[in-house]
């Protein structure tokens, strides 16, 4: 009963913090070198895998946003400024919410980071040096430049995330440097401090690359990472390889395609662990304020486990429609997740019903 009125509390709560934010001006209405963000993304979910986890426990296995069955949730809450000053840039967007405590979960096998580090999305500091086209250098945190979904959902096509992104970093610390090689074709290179991971390494051992191609009908990326990543392992290095492609034919039609894979090598030296995934997109938006998305994905972990938790091979289905109105976006999602191990809360399938709010500047 108390969690459930700490629930109750949190929604009503986040549906303020949400009214202020769309009382607030639109980002072009701010002047001056200091441009101003802001987002609530509040959520129900109802999960029929029905909570047959620790007595209390309604977390809802594996994702990230709308964590706790049947109760509402703010997922998130986040305030930002860029400030900009010629070549300089700076950002900081601090947040709050379920899905952020979710997303910065220490790993009890790394140190333990600093408390301070869950409020954080974004805290970053760049400059762009006048070389060529313009050489960007920025060192901090940063969302990570693997795969196609945002951990902000605002940003994707669906209320939830596929478990391809759920299984990859949503945000990384260290060093990029980004160069458009043509007005199409942008460089990332970047030193990072590992695989999600921002204070519990200090060792700055890994390092990835992007190519990424940006156009009006075809949009699509190429990414690499590879460092330590094993939780405990700074010895073993870890390939991992990215790839997505964005079609839009006609105006209101779009495809997409994501394909991950990995390999680990095993401490104890008894071989590789092994991963790959691949998750499917279409949007169609036939009318200004609406939208209909369909996804689908199979992620193989059953090599080992090491990315999901158990050896396993998941799957995933989710169906999403989408109201949009000024500043503010309700979706509405049915989801279907099966696993050939017992993911979800000791069952191998669930259907999740999702009722997402999402609204800013």
């Amino acid at each position: 009963m108390r969690r459930s009125a700490e629930g109750c509390r949190a929604g009503w709560g986040g549906v303020l913090v949400l009214g202020l934010l769309l009382s607030l001006p639109s980002r072009s209405a701010w002047a001056g070198p200091v441009q101003l963000d802001g987002l609530a993304d509040l959520g129900l979910v109802l999960d029929t895998s029905g909570n047959k986890g620790a007595a209390g426990d309604r977390r809802v296995a594996g994702l990230t946003t709308q964590v706790l069955d049947r109760l509402p949730v703010i997922n998130v809450v986040s305030l930002g400024a860029r400030l900009t000053l010629g070549g300089f840039h700076a950002r900081l967007a601090l947040a709050w919410g379920n899905g952020i405590n979710v997303l910065h979960t220490p790993n009890p096998v790394w140190p333990t980071p600093s408390p301070a580090w869950r409020y954080f999305l974004e805290a970053y500091a760049g400059y762009t040096v006048p070389v060529g086209r313009g050489l960007t250098i920025d060192a901090g945190i940063f969302p990570s430049y693997i795969g196609y979904e945002s951990y902000l959902t605002r940003d994707n096509w669906s209320a939830t995330h596929s478990w391809l992104a759920e299984l990859s970093p949503f945000y990384q610390a260290g060093v990029r440097i980004a160069y458009p090689l043509t007005r199409r074709l942008n460089l990332l290179v970047l030193w990072l401090n590992g695989w999600n991971l921002i204070d519990q390494d200090h060792g700055f051992r890994s390092g990835g690359a992007q190519l990424a191609w940006n156009a009006d009908v075809v949009s699509a990326a190429v990414n690499l990472f590879i460092g330590p990543a094993r939780p405990g392992d700074l010895r073993h290095v870890r390939w991992f390889g990215d790839v997505w492609a964005r079609i839009t034919p006609l105006k209101f039609l779009q495809f997409a395609v994501s394909v991950d894979a990995g390999i680990d090598p095993r401490p104890d030296g008894a071989g590789n662990d092994t991963w790959y995934g691949v998750e499917a997109y279409l949007r169609v938006k036939p009318l200004s304020w609406y939208a209909a998305s369909l996804r689908a994905g199979l992620y193989d972990d059953t090599d080992g486990g090491l990315l999901s938790g158990l050896p396993q091979r998941l799957s995933e289905v989710s169906l999403t429609s989408e109201f949009s109105v000024h500043f503010w976006t309700v979706r509405l999602e049915a989801r279907v997740d099966r696993s050939t191990g017992a993911k979800f809360d000791g069952q191998t399938g669930r259907e999740l019903f999702v009722l997402s709010w999402v609204g800013g500047f």
